[in-house]
C-alpha cells in the first residue's frame, strides 16, 4: 500500500494484493502518525453493499450516524 500526504489530502493506494486482503474480510488499519497525523487512526474496509459493510461495522462496536 502507497500511503501519502500533501497539505490536507490524504492518499491511500492499493495494490492488488490489498484488494485480495480486504476481499478475504481483512481491514487494513493506518496509523495516522505514520503521515504526521497522531491521533487519528483510518481503517480501510471492503464490502460487497454499503449495507454489509455498516453492520460489520455495528457488530465491531461502531456508532453508525443516521
Amino acid at each position: 500500500m502507497l500511503k501519502a500526504r500533501a497539505g490536507h489530502t490524504i492518499l491511500f493506494g492499493l495494490s492488488a494484493r490489498n484488494i485480495e486482503l480486504l476481499k478475504q474480510g481483512k481491514p487494513i488499519p493506518i496509523n495516522g502518525s505514520d503521515l504526521h497525523l497522531p491521533g487519528l487512526n483510518f481503517v480501510i474496509m471492503y464490502g460487497e453493499t454499503e449495507a454489509d459493510m455498516e453492520n460489520d461495522l455495528r457488530k465491531a462496536g461502531f456508532v453508525i450516524p443516521g
